[in-house]
């Protein structure tokens, strides 16, 4: 695949940088997303890894049962015994890979079709970073608004999320309400 690489130089302040009147078109999902004012989407999802899907994802005895719940939630989000799924282990285990998977699996079965089939795949890191950036310019409620319009919504290391009282409350918010919809 070709690569883009773009480096952006800016001048740092101490003011918080100000977000544009209007929001911008995201051609990736349809939804329309606030960008600050060097053009930078807030809330956009990380790239799934075509690499990482369920065929090549090696199944043992160990990982076996976190396999199947994990393609059962992918075939049917929100309607299973295991919502929320919650995959734990230990590093280089397959844990991102599982997770990229259902994320395709779930749009593979579906047919894409951005305004009805909503994943969301993200960090904890972005997660946070987005929470931090939309306190900064005044944006909570589109931040909050973008992750509950997901049908999958997928967090990696939501470990991380320890000691970060302000966005377990805000991720709390945003699961109880998808929760509550069945997604």
């Amino acid at each position: 695949h070709d690569i883009i690489v773009r480096f952006t130089i800016r001048e740092i302040t101490d003011e918080p940088q100000q977000v544009k009147e209007t929001p911008v078109q995201n051609s990736q999902n349809g939804i329309s997303m606030p960008r600050d004012v060097n053009g930078h989407i807030f809330f956009d999802q990380l790239t799934i890894n075509p690499r990482f899907n369920f065929n090549s994802f090696v199944v043992g005895h160990s990982n076996q049962f976190a396999y199947a719940a994990a393609k059962a939630v992918a075939d049917n989000p929100g309607a299973t015994a295991f919502n929320p799924l919650v995959i734990y282990g230990g590093v280089g285990l397959g844990k991102t890979h599982i997770l990229q998977a259902m994320a395709q699996h779930y749009l593979n079965s579906n047919g894409y079709d951005p305004s009805v089939h909503r994943v969301i795949y993200v960090s904890s890191e972005k997660f946070t970073m987005d929470f931090i950036l939309s306190l900064q310019n005044k944006l909570t409620h589109q931040y909050s608004q973008y992750y509950r319009t997901a049908n999958l919504l997928l967090v990696d290391d939501i470990q991380f999320f320890n000691n970060k009282e302000r966005t377990q409350e805000e991720f709390f918010h945003i699961f109880n309400d998808l929760h509550q919809k069945g997604k």
